[in-house]
């Protein structure tokens, strides 16, 4: 007798599981040589030091924060980055990086259809690039996997989590992450105290490191900071709907094919169906858009469970194979719609620019022509910089110190009184100030429906004094600005020279004599 054979599943939802993959590899790669991330510089010349042997403790690249603490919870993975670029360049660090990013879905969509896995990468599209929360994918699509897995020996599987939280806090600090989903799936999954205990005890091993405690402290202020979600637009609530569109159909569609029991105030089990860990992402992703991409990556399940459902739901009734199909299709060309307009352009300004690493070339719309004179023809005192390029300055200027850049030091607040300023004020408010002028406050909706940025700023009379102030107490004699900032049009009011301005809108002034 013949085994029974398996339904044949349709191939616009299993083709080529592993083409996704290689397809995932290459977008990745692809966006990352044309785009250098604002914080790659940093990244590389912190790598740099501590392959020097040099381990600060306190701030290095900021003339006037240097009284702040600063414990690097991404020390190995700069570490990495420095020692791929010092053998390989930039390129080399690019496609290392696009194979722990695919990695990271390899190990959270394996056995998934391909379409699921690629909406949720397309979900991400507006976040890859060189960057170490590429950590974050490999370690939270790892830990997935890791935890589906049949272990014959519980003993070596809980030792093994140990060890993975421990690796993962020493690239980046996403490790917390896995720290929660850990317990989650020891509390709803798999009811094991072993395993939330195991989670507790790897968040104390990850003191195990150069910075010991100081890693938690910087980690947790930062998570604090209310500064971060109403100022930088990373950490801003919003949605990017073009690329998250398609994964948020198929997410959406997993409740509706499989609703939850009956829901009532005695059957409280039935309430746990929403307790699951891509819901609990996925309300963060509202708070902050950067969370959007850990949650397009727990959500491949789900996913695929849609896909899944709706095939054999619809697989005995020609009609309904049909409409099916029809969805499959329209998946399909959403998903190359998302791709295509992100891609086309990047394809386009190769060609036209016949380079394929546009990154870290002169095209890459960082102050490159004002980097070269200040290369030759150093500022007389300190320079005001930009928040967005003070990580490319730091790698391309080492002799010199920048006012701010990525680096997100401990709240922001000055730790304590001293010649650079006073206990508790927030250099990262008073760059905003002295940038920007003053705004309105905003509301969550301000956020997401309300005027940009640039229409509530107002360069104000106390912008005006802490300008002067701030540039009088550091030896602020050069700018490195944009024209459309408020403090570009008030220093040219105040007989500031242009120096150098390129096609990307970055101007160096000059303090007039």
């Amino acid at each position: 007798m013949n085994a029974p054979t398996k339904p044949r599943v349709p191939w616009l939802l299993s083709w080529g599981r592993w083409a996704v993959y290689v397809l995932i590899f290459g977008l990745f790669v692809l966006k990352a040589l044309y785009w250098l991330d604002p914080d790659f510089g940093w990244h590389l010349r912190e790598g740099q030091d501590f392959l020097n042997g040099i381990w600060p403790t306190t701030d290095q690249y900021n003339f006037n924060a240097a009284d702040y603490s600063w414990a690097a919870h991404e020390w190995l993975s700069d570490i990495l980055m420095a020692g791929l670029f010092n053998f390989g360049g930039y390129a080399l660090v690019a496609v290392v990086w696009g194979l722990f990013f695919t990695a990271g879905f390899w190990f959270a969509g394996k056995g998934k259809f391909g379409p699921a896995v690629l909406a949720a990468f397309l979900a991400c599209l507006t976040f890859i690039g060189v960057r170490t929360v590429v950590f974050a994918f490999l370690g939270l699509g790892f830990l997935m996997w890791f935890m589906n897995y049949t272990w014959k020996s519980d003993k070596l599987k809980l030792a093994l989590v140990l060890l993975i939280i421990l690796l993962w806090s020493w690239l980046h600090g996403s490790f917390i992450i896995g720290i929660i989903y850990l317990i989650f799936r020891a509390i709803f999954v798999d009811k094991s105290w072993r395993l939330a205990g195991a989670a507790l005890l790897g968040g104390l091993l990850t003191i195990i490191g150069p910075f010991g405690i100081e890693l938690w402290r910087e980690i947790l202020a930062i998570m604090a900071d209310g500064n971060l979600m109403w100022h930088i637009s990373e950490w801003q609530p919003g949605i990017n709907f073009w690329t998250i569109t398609p994964l948020f159909m198929l997410w959406f569609m997993n409740f509706a094919l499989n609703p939850p029991a009956r829901l009532s105030r005695k059957n409280w089990r039935g309430w746990l169906y929403f307790a699951r860990f891509d819901i609990a992402l996925f309300l963060t992703s509202v708070k902050s858009i950067r969370n959007y991409p850990l949650f397009a990556l727990s959500a491949i399940d789900a996913a695929h469970g849609s896909l899944l459902k709706l095939y054999t739901t619809t697989r005995p009734f020609k009609a309904a194979r049909r409409l099916a199909m029809g969805l499959y299709i329209a998946l399909i060309l959403g998903l190359a719609y998302v791709a295509g307009r992100v891609y086309v352009p990047i394809v386009a300004d190769m060609i036209d620019k016949q380079n394929v690493v546009l990154a870290v070339s002169g095209d890459n719309g960082f102050p490159n022509l004002i980097v070269e004179r200040l290369k030759s023809t150093p500022c007389d005192g300190n320079v005001f910089n930009h928040y967005n390029i003070g990580g490319y300055l730091i790698w391309q200027l080492p002799e010199s110190k920048v006012y701010i850049d990525g680096r997100m030091g401990t709240t922001w607040a000055r730790p304590s009184d001293s010649e650079l300023g006073e206990a508790g004020e927030n250099y990262f408010a008073t760059w905003d100030l002295i940038n920007n002028g003053e705004r309105a406050e905003l509301s969550f909706s301000d956020v997401w429906f309300g005027p940009s940025d640039k229409d509530l700023y107002q360069y104000t009379e106390p912008a005006k004094l802490k300008q002067a102030e701030v540039f009088e107490k550091f030896n602020i004699t050069c700018a490195i600005v944009r024209d459309d900032s408020k403090i570009y049009s008030y220093l040219q009011s105040q007989n500031w020279q242009t120096a150098v301005s390129d096609d990307n809108g970055w101007y160096l002034l000059t303090k007039a004599l």
